[in-house]
């Protein structure tokens, strides 16, 4: 018997389905945290960049006031 337990090498099968379905939890719990990280940064990111149009369009009527009907 001990000759066999030594020649064993490798998972169970139980083994290797409680790890799956434990990596399958946790991948349930962290994803949906990640989306809205990944939503969040994208508002901020567009709030900067509509902040910056502004900018750039007070500071183009600053320098060139022709294009104030443009703009």
């Amino acid at each position: 018997m001990k000759k066999m337990k030594a020649l064993q090498k490798g998972f169970t099968l139980v083994e290797m389905v409680v790890v799956i379905t434990i990596i399958g939890i946790l991948a349930a719990i962290i994803v949906p945290s990640l989306i809205n990280y990944v939503g969040k940064a994208n508002r901020k990111a567009d709030i900067v960049t509509a902040r910056l149009i502004g900018t750039t369009r007070v500071c183009i009527l600053t320098e060139c006031p022709e294009y104030s009907d443009v703009f």
